[in-house]
């Protein structure tokens, strides 16, 4: 059943022809200081820039599957699994849609994400897809997917052991 609703995911990012999405948002962390103002720019496919406004413009720039991060003058090259989702969710690779489902299944796996695990919840009162974990369970890593537009709402993913990133 993952499979299929990253499928879905994929197939509706693939048929909606993104090309540029730029995002504001705001990211919350859980035990953390207050929430940071973020700026968010996507070109298909599969590349992000990352903009906090709170950390004076600290950086992060991916591009299919390799990441950096740092401030403007300063970028170092980061190892392993790509910290962030939404390049992976919102603008998935073109290079087939069983490819970029198989990716983005690995990607959330590496996150510590157990894709065998697949249940329905709500968020902001949308029905939701949530890969990982049950609704009531807020401490394991987890996915939620809109039911309706297979659009990413909610990633739960650890930051440090014993925490989780919040972000909606």
């Amino acid at each position: 059943p993952t499979h299929f609703v990253i499928r879905m995911l994929v197939d509706q990012r693939q048929n909606t022809k993104i090309q540029d999405l730029s995002v504001q948002m705001t990211t919350e962390f859980v035990g953390g200081e207050g929430p940071v103002e973020e700026r968010i720019y996507l070109k298909a496919p599969q590349r992000m820039r990352r903009i906090e406004e709170a950390d004076d413009g600290a950086l992060y720039v991916e591009k299919a599957g390799k990441f950096a991060t740092g401030k403007v003058s300063n970028l170092k090259r980061g190892t392993g699994v790509v910290p962030e989702l939404f390049a992976t969710f919102l603008t998935p690779s073109a290079d087939g849609a069983e490819n970029a489902s198989k990716y983005i299944l690995s990607t959330l796996r590496a996150h510590g994400v157990d894709t065998s695990v697949i249940s329905l919840g709500r968020f902001d009162g949308r029905v939701a897809f949530i890969i990982g974990a049950r609704s009531w369970e807020k401490t394991k890593p987890q996915v939620w997917i809109d039911k309706d537009l297979f659009l990413p709402l909610r990633f739960m993913l650890p930051d440090a052991p014993g925490s989780s990133t919040i972000a909606d």
